[in-house]
């Protein structure tokens, strides 16, 4: 389980140990030194650009030592309260001193970086010499967020599309490319996995 999230917020941490996550690498082992010296860098406060540096390499060394199979969870942060952008030249075109505009940039910003991991975890995964397994990205949500549509903000607080809508993203080179306008997130992982 890699995150720029510090899992010991909201019980994450025991919910992850409990669903049997093997390693989990959070902020406070993706913060630098210097980071963790600065009181203003609390723990926690690590930034999704991190995954692709610093988690990238833990998992290159986690993954040196292992054989098998391979579950990755990847929890992205900076689309969650307070709406982060790290690269404001590419992603701030909008007014940030709007909640619902700083989300979407951070939603845009979050794609960004989860592409270049994809990227980095195929070179990773697919060595030269190595006998290739193409492996299945998946690409979700576990929330939409209501910025005052129908009276109701954050998530949680109704079934609304604003709050129940998330993307469902499937890769494979042996899946055909195809678009389904409705499922559902119900026994995905079960579904997969068999």
């Amino acid at each position: 389980y890699l995150t720029a999230a510090n899992t010991t917020h909201y019980g994450l941490q025991d919910i992850l140990q409990r669903a049997g996550f093997q390693r989990i690498v959070d902020a406070r082992q993706l913060a630098d030194a210097s980071e963790r010296r600065d009181r203003r860098h609390a723990p926690g406060s690590a930034t999704d650009s991190v995954l692709c540096t610093r988690g990238l390499s833990r998992l290159r060394a986690l993954l040196a030592s292992h054989r098998g199979p391979v579950f990755l969870h990847v929890h992205a942060q900076n689309a969650h309260i307070p709406y982060r952008i790290e690269d404001r030249r590419r992603f701030a075109d909008r007014d940030l001193a709007d909640d619902r505009l700083r989300f979407l940039a951070a939603q845009e910003e979050t794609d960004a970086v989860f592409a270049s991991l994809q990227q980095a975890v195929l070179q990773l995964l697919c060595e030269p010499g190595e006998p290739a397994i193409p492996p299945l990205f998946i690409l979700s949500s576990d929330h939409g967020q209501s910025f005052g549509e129908h009276g109701y903000y954050s998530h949680g607080s109704a079934v609304t599309v604003e709050q129940t809508v998330v993307p469902l993203y499937l890769q494979h080179p042996h899946f055909a490319r195809s678009q389904v306008p409705i499922s559902s997130h119900y026994d995905l992982l079960p579904t997969l996995l068999d």
